[in-house]
């Protein structure tokens, strides 16, 4: 699966992140250990621009698990004066010790010879002028480079930038690879407020989450992107960037597409198994993938393969063979801890830090009943998952009160920093009022996170201790999809009033689910608060709301029907007020205004 993407600056900012790629003009490389070695410590890097640094430099190349990556240069018309540094920095760049391999990435003007034309300062004029940069520049520098370095790779998005590429092919390059926006007779092109045309597409091909955002970018007719590599599988092995074969057109990208994201979600769990099996996992581990629960606070659980691991040794090694398989490294796989046979604490830190590894980890430690001695050593192997994008823990049923309550809080706090998605199940665990507040750490702490689901269900939680937890959910600025199970608590409407102002501050926010069954002191105040909110979303897209058997009457009901009416780029809307003091004819005008949307039912 391909490892490879893009970051923006102003990251609060969508549509100036789109923008800027227009008027990125600019270069960067880094240097690449091999993929296929030095499996400890895989880090991210990235390069960071400085205040200094202008809309020029919108877009942020940043390369995913190449290993210990030595350097990364971004040129622009301020950052270098004459063509002699650009070329003493490359050459730099391709010496450096225990690399495999250079990535260059260039988005700027090209010439019809490809040729890059480079913003530069005349040392005599001492005006900036363009400065032609050919390919046997830069060739010229990587055949004398002075190390082991195997492989270039050039990515060029810049108008009859496939010059290039014919003249790698007529030349056999063994040592060099090329992906060029478009082949030696064309130009490229932008879209209008939104950028480059060929890196939004190379976005939408290779970024799951970006390209739920950019299905409206259709291919451009004209333009014919073209590739050329003397060996395809050695961008995989160097710098997990995945390209099987060559690109002539713009359906290659969508069958790479098809591959690096669609095929994972279709994989069936008979595939999965078999790899496993071969592993030594018997039959008895495959949990069947059943319909989630309605309570599931993981709304994408379904695509993963649910494994039961005992606390035994044989299933320690068992692991261990699947940390080692590299092919199964993005694949979604949960873990039910099964701790019927043994409680053992040093078995369960084995079987935990053979996952540290992964990106997408799923673990299900709900009915373990978890002591201190557990939580801490649980906590010890968590917060060592600084290669995890995505953490979902199901710790429902464990009754966590006190002290153990506040150390998988301190665990969520240490990984909110840099993960992107998180999952947590506390449902059924008899926390009580205060003891829930340092979850308020968890959310002040977070700086990358961009989808939380949240189980506190069943649980006895006041009014007043959930709305000062959920007045800290305004701080997760970069939040696009929230996720909250608050059903059977004591919660009411100074919870929903602490949430939708809250909701207000989330500009980013994208999706909204609310399952807040059972819980009586919830009435048409709450909802007034929390539909006003709602109504000022308007870039919202999905929105679930479950208020069955709550004490909303006519006077909600009309508010959450205005509010279905205002909402006008929503994909989808499920509503449950059942149970309530709602009239049946208010509940029938709220079905027909989902029905007349064309909005998915749930259940009325």
């Amino acid at each position: 699966m391909i490892q490879s993407y893009y970051k923006y600056l102003n990251q609060n900012d969508r549509q100036s992140q789109q923008y800027a790629l227009a008027k990125s003009k600019y270069l960067i490389v880094a240097a690449s250990k091999d993929a296929s070695i030095n499996q400890k410590g895989q880090h991210d890097f990235d390069y960071k621009a400085s205040q200094n640094d202008t809309d020029e430099m919108g877009l942020l190349f940043k390369i995913k698990k190449i290993k210990s990556p030595k350097q990364i240069i971004n040129f622009n018309k301020f950052s270098f004066e004459n063509i002699q540094t650009l070329l003493i920095s490359l050459q730099g760049l391709f010496i450096q010790p225990d690399c495999c391999g250079s990535l260059v990435y260039y988005n700027g003007h090209g010439d019809k010879e490809g040729n890059w034309l480079l913003q530069c300062m005349n040392d005599q004029t001492q005006k900036v002028e363009l400065v032609k940069f050919q390919l046997s520049n830069l060739l010229t520098l990587w055949e004398k480079r002075a190390s082991n370095m195997k492989h270039l790779f050039l990515i060029m998005d810049s108008c009859y930038a496939g010059k290039w590429v014919e003249n790698l092919k007529n030349q056999k390059s063994t040592s060099v690879s090329i992906l060029s926006a478009c082949n030696s007779s064309e130009p490229t092109f932008l879209i209008d407020g939104f950028g480059s045309y060929f890196t939004n597409y190379l976005l939408w091909t290779f970024v799951e989450s970006f390209a739920r955002k950019q299905k409206h970018l259709l291919p451009h007719k004209n333009l014919h992107p073209c590739s050329y590599s003397y060996d395809y599988s050695i961008l995989k092995s160097i710098f997990n960037f995945e390209i099987r074969q060559e690109i002539t057109s713009w359906q290659d990208f969508d069958q790479i597409h098809q591959y690096i994201i669609e095929a994972p979600k279709e994989k069936t769990q008979g595939e999965l198994q078999c790899v496993l099996k071969r592993l030594g996992f018997p039959e008895s581990c495959f949990i069947k993938q059943e319909a989630l629960e309605e309570d599931h606070i993981n709304p994408f659980q379904e695509q993963y393969l649910k494994l039961n691991i005992p606390l035994t040794l044989d299933f320690c090694l068992k692991m261990q063979g699947l940390s080692q398989q590299r092919s199964l490294f993005q694949q979604k796989m949960s873990f039910k801890v099964d701790m019927d046979k043994s409680k053992d604490p040093i078995t369960l830190q084995t079987i935990l830090k053979q996952i540290s590894h992964l990106e997408y980890i799923s673990i299900d430690l709900s009915s373990c009943q978890i002591d201190q001695k557990l939580a801490a050593t649980i906590a010890n192997c968590v917060v060592e998952y600084q290669n995890a994008i995505s953490i979902d823990i199901d710790l429902s049923q464990n009754e966590l009160k006190g002290q153990i309550f506040q150390v998988f809080c301190i665990i969520f706090t240490k990984l909110c920093k840099t993960l992107k998605e998180l999952f947590i199940n506390f449902n059924w665990n008899y926390i009580q009022n205060d003891s829930i507040l340092p979850l308020i750490s968890v959310f002040q702490s977070q700086g990358t996170l961009e989808s939380l689901s949240l189980g506190l269900s069943q649980n006895e939680i006041g009014d007043e201790s959930m709305s000062k937890v959920f007045s800290e959910i305004r701080q997760m600025v970069r939040l696009n999809q929230l996720v909250l199970h608050i059903s059977n608590t004591q919660i009411g409407n100074e919870t929903l009033k602490s949430l939708a102002e809250s909701l207000q501050c989330l500009q980013n926010l994208e999706g909204f689910k609310l399952i807040a069954k059972w819980n009586q002191k919830i009435s048409t105040e709450g909802i007034r608060y929390l539909v006003t909110a709602i109504k000022g979303k308007t870039n919202i897209k999905e929105l679930i709301l479950d208020f069955e058997f709550n004490s909303i009457d006519d006077q909600g009901a009309k508010e959450i029907k205005d509010m279905i009416d205002s909402l006008k780029n929503i994909e989808n809307c499920e509503i449950n007020a059942e149970a309530n003091q709602i009239s049946d004819q208010l509940l029938l005008e709220i079905k027909n205004s989902l029905k007349q949307k064309n909005y998915q039912q749930k259940k009325l």
